[in-house]
């Protein structure tokens, strides 16, 4: 039940988002096949998508796309297949405008770019909408070839749809894919799922890799003895839960000292490295100011806690943009802020939209200044 519960939600998540060509001034090859990264006008018009300038960056993309530029035709495509086209500038154009931006014209209705362009690029085609087989089955084998394409982050999503359709040994496929979030989804599948020497093996890995190697494996160490605080609700929402649950009773491994007992100021302390966090922050520190700290644990619950976070704002397309400079852009703002507003169900009705919420007044403000009309 639980694990239908956070799928559920990660899902609605996840869907639209996922997550190394560079920006200007960074030189790396574009990937192999993907040829058009490295194109002038394609970086200026990353660039523009990046600084949140969608009139600046969508038509020379679209135009490109048209043109022929590979990478074009993918991040388009990825941008129109996970939502990140939800903006109040392309909510402004005519439905026939919208079809010609993010659609290869057919003659008839279209083709989405991604569509399009898995026929020539093989990371299109693995990024697009998973497909089930003959069964209706889902596995994991598109997952891994994106991985090996250098988009991991793509896994987490099959991994969701693996555990929800109760295939564990699919998902157990996927444990070598370390950029799952740490293996905690594997870990977590196994723990509570099967009753084998592999999976209580798979188990211990997963636990000793995220706790040994990653800032958050202290911090739902230290929250294994729950702490009864109504902010750390706003801050551990469900998804949460289940690490907690992995990690209660068990020490960190491979540290040195014990995290800090305390409530959410010790919690907030071991968040300050992670980069998730730190966009939260600088969103609210932009709109709030010195109510930032309450605006920041007021974010979390909305996104029903940190442990979605990462994958609301993981980079469309990391094979074009790493998740560093994702995280820096206002984009990625953008980004945070939608889908903490479509919460609240603002865009269906923006009048009771916060209703109940108590949200601090400058969160509540910034939140309706951007709902955009359907």
């Amino acid at each position: 039940m639980l694990g239908k519960l956070i799928g559920t939600a990660i899902l609605a998540l996840a869907a639209a988002t996922a997550g190394s060509a560079c920006l200007a001034g960074e030189s790396a090859a574009p990937p192999a096949g993907l040829e058009g990264a490295d194109a002038p006008a394609f970086q200026t018009a990353l660039e523009h998508w990046l600084e949140g300038d969608d009139a600046q960056s969508l038509p020379v993309l679209s135009q490109l796309a048209n043109d022929g530029n590979l990478a074009a035709q993918v991040l388009l495509g990825i941008i129109y297949d996970r939502t990140l086209s939800r903006t109040p500038w392309v909510a402004g154009l005519s439905r026939s405008e919208q079809r010609a931006l993010f659609r290869y014209d057919d003659g008839a209705f279209g083709v989405p770019w991604l569509r399009y362009a898995a026929e020539h690029v093989e990371v299109a085609d693995v990024l697009g909408p998973p497909v089930p087989d003959e069964n209706g089955r889902f596995n994991a084998d598109a997952a891994l070839r994106a991985a090996a394409l250098g988009e991991p982050r793509s896994s987490v999503y099959m991994l969701v749809i693996l555990m929800n359709q109760g295939d564990w040994a699919e998902a157990m496929r996927l444990g070598d894919v370390a950029e799952i979030y740490d293996l905690q989804g594997v870990a977590w599948a196994a723990a509570t799922y099967l009753e084998s020497d592999d999976a209580f093996a798979l188990r211990e890995r997963g636990l000793a890799e995220f706790q040994a190697r990653t800032m958050q494996g202290w911090i739902f160490a230290s929250m294994a003895n729950r702490i009864d605080d109504p902010e750390m609700d706003r801050i551990l929402g469900p998804f949460d839960e289940m690490r907690i649950y992995i990690t209660r009773g068990r020490p960190p491994l491979d540290t040195a000292e014990p995290p800090p007992a305390g409530g959410v100021e010790a919690l907030d302390a071991l968040l300050a490295d992670a980069p998730e966090a730190e966009l939260v922050r600088r969103y609210c520190g932009r709109i709030c100011g010195s109510e930032a700290a309450q605006c920041t644990r007021q974010i979390y619950g909305l996104l029903s806690g940190y442990g979605t976070l990462p994958y609301v704002v993981s980079s469309p397309l990391e094979t074009l943009v790493p998740q560093d400079v994702y995280l820096a852009s206002h984009r990625a703002e953008l980004v945070l802020e939608q889908y903490a507003l479509h919460t609240t169900y603002a865009a269906n009705d923006p009048q009771a939209a916060f209703d109940g919420l108590e949200l601090t007044q400058c969160l509540a403000d910034a939140l309706r200044s951007a709902i955009i009309p359907r």
